[in-house]
């Protein structure tokens, strides 16, 4: 049941963001890859080429997935053992 709910009120949300985004004339988003929001203060990117930039933006995906890991496995560790993690693991902190 709760997974329908969410489902429903997830498609509830979209509709309702499609009709704000008719309502101010914005179209669609131009197409771009998945973590590229322009960030690049040292210049990196702009003097790799084109296989390089796809590799590196592979690593950041990749590392931030790790890390969404990582956080995930403290999370369960606080829980299946009832302290922080920092007081479980003294030397990393």
């Amino acid at each position: 049941f709760l997974v329908l709910a969410a489902g429903a009120a997830a498609y509830v949300e979209y509709l309702s963001e499609e009709a704000a985004n008719q309502a101010s004339g914005l179209g669609p988003a131009a197409p771009r890859l998945a973590g590229d929001f322009g960030f690049d203060p040292l210049g990196v990117m702009a003097e790799e080429g084109a296989y390089r930039r796809k590799e590196l933006s592979a690593n950041e995906l990749f590392n931030g997935r790790l890390a969404m890991l990582a956080i995930t496995g403290f999370a369960a560790q606080e829980f299946l053992w009832g302290t922080p993690v920092v007081e479980q693991t003294p030397f990393f902190f």
